[in-house]
């Protein structure tokens, strides 16, 4: 049985909406970046463990290299860097 068109175009709009909302990440991505800029730098080298470097460094290609942000880099970081970042930040301001 063949399915019907709609079925497919359902797909399709459920993907362009996941990409959409991958999209919004980045923009919190820039967010999370330019906080850590404005940390104070010697609570930056008190917490050595953290990637502020890192952190801050991405933002910078985000907002001014956009068109060269590989996306695979920005994937590895909303799904590896940032849940082993959390727990450390919430140890810090709990």
């Amino acid at each position: 049985m063949i399915k019907d068109n709609s079925v497919y175009l359902k797909h399709i709009l459920e993907s362009i909406i996941h990409i959409e909302q991958f999209l919004e990440e980045i923009d919190h991505s820039e967010v999370i970046g330019e906080a850590a800029n404005q940390l104070n730098k010697t609570f930056l080298t008190q917490h050595p463990d953290i990637p502020w470097e890192n952190i801050i460094g991405m933002r910078h290609k985000l907002i001014h290299d956009y068109f060269e942000v590989k996306m695979e880099l920005v994937w590895d970081t909303c799904t590896i860097d940032l849940p082993r970042l959390k727990p450390q930040l919430e140890s810090l301001i709990q």
